[in-house]
């Protein structure tokens, strides 16, 4: 069995260098050793494998199908290393994420209910305030982390920039009525609303609420983006807003595990997916 695996690990090898001579100095054997290996390996497979020249070797039609089946064979024995490194490290905890509301609807539940799905032992506990307090909250260690609309920089936090999204008039039709919705919370809200002189501006504190109304009417509203995105509201007035940037924030002295790291990694690979 060692023979063969020996054969096979030649193989793959010089498959990958087209060259004997290369290969025998990576591996340190002698090219007489790595030929008789390929040749043995020829006569159980009953197929040549390589075709010699005076450039190298290449391989055979029927050498380059079993360099793939390999190559495939190969990556799952390495994701199955993977997965079973992942699975004797203990993952579990409680944790608290903070965030608005409207970034675990944009997606962020999804993150959450995944980590949940695949990790019995972990329990995450989601609160639903705006990034001002989510910021006040991670500094207090009141929750574990947050993700937040420019936060504003302070020395005990790490920040990690995970997305960019914009605060826009948004409509459902062309052509507009003179009602406009707006949350208190939006970034740059007041001065939005001080310049629509002749609309009638309608407070509503539920980007949701918000939303549907715009869909079902002629009348138009101050969201986020991604908000907008989600429900289809495909006509925008005026220029982009407010430009938001969002980040992942956390203590820099938060203790280091596993699951931890576990859980910053789910939430970046979420929004580098979705972005």
């Amino acid at each position: 069995m060692e023979l063969f695996y020996n054969q096979i690990h030649y193989f793959m090898h010089i498959a990958r260098e087209n060259s004997l001579t290369e290969s025998s100095v990576n591996l340190q054997i002698s090219q007489s050793t790595l030929s008789k290996a390929i040749t043995k390996l020829e006569k159980q497979l009953n197929n040549k494998v390589f075709i010699r020249n005076k450039s190298g070797v290449r391989l055979t039609p029927y050498g380059e199908k079993l360099y793939q089946f390999l190559l495939a064979e190969e990556k799952n024995w390495q994701q199955f290393l993977k997965n079973e490194q992942e699975s004797s490290i203990q993952i579990n905890g409680n944790f608290k994420i903070a965030a608005h509301q409207t970034f675990f609807m944009n997606g962020l539940y999804q993150s959450v209910a995944s980590i949940l799905e695949e990790y019995n032992d972990i329990n995450i506990q989601c609160e639903f305030i705006n990034s001002t307090q989510a910021v006040k909250a991670v500094i207090k260690g009141e929750v574990d982390f947050a993700i937040c609309a420019n936060p504003e920089m302070h020395p005990d936090l790490i920040t990690k920039h995970v997305a960019k999204e914009f605060i826009g008039l948004f409509s459902n039709v062309k052509k507009i009525s003179n009602i406009v919705y707006y949350n208190r919370e939006t970034i740059n809200s007041q001065k939005v609303i001080s310049k629509l002189k002749n609309s009638k501006c309608v407070e509503i504190n539920d980007y949701e609420i918000i939303a549907q109304l715009i869909k079902s009417s002629n009348h138009c509203g101050l969201l986020p983006s991604p908000v907008a995105k989600r429900h289809q509201l495909q006509f925008q007035h005026l220029s982009n807003v407010k430009h938001v940037e969002i980040f992942l924030i956390y203590r820099f002295d938060m203790p280091k595990n596993p699951s931890r790291e576990l859980i910053i990694k789910k939430i970046l690979n979420h929004y580098k997916t979705n972005n």
